[in-house]
């Protein structure tokens, strides 16, 4: 039995497409609330952090959606040829976005207006774990 590949590239393409859209939806929602209030830091560490994430949906969707153009056109050959530079974007791309979420737990913390702070301050007398990754603090009996 030969199925047909056409629900998958539809789905590729598609999803490729959506995820340009939906990055830049994110995009713009932060840079209105950015501009609401220009000088809290949160905002600026996230119109950042929703840049290099739309910068990255664009290599990788732009590789998908070439792919599926391609390959429809049968040049199967043309398309191995550029595979490697769409992959090796990709791979520069989660280079560049994935440090910027490592530190987000300290920067979080050690902002003043965060929820983190504010729960600390309302639960002074339990012990909170400093190392915590997980920000979690219980009662000590």
């Amino acid at each position: 039995m030969i199925v047909s590949n056409i629900p998958i590239r539809v789905v590729d393409f598609g999803g490729s497409i959506l995820m340009i859209v939906f990055s830049f939806l994110c995009l713009n929602t932060i840079r209105r609330l950015k501009s609401k209030n220009p000088d809290d830091v949160m905002w600026e560490y996230l119109l950042w952090i929703c840049l290099g994430l739309a910068i990255f949906a664009i290599s990788r969707s732009v590789g998908h959606i070439l792919k599926q153009i391609v390959q429809l056109s049968g040049d199967d050959s043309l398309w191995e040829a550029i595979r490697p530079f769409s992959g090796g974007v990709n791979t520069m791309m989660f280079v560049v976005v994935a440090p910027s979420f490592e530190d987000w737990g300290k920067f979080w913390d050690a902002y003043a207006d965060s929820a983190v702070n504010a729960a600390d301050e309302l639960n002074a007398d339990n012990v909170v774990c400093p190392d915590s990754v997980l920000w979690e603090s219980f009662k000590v009996e």
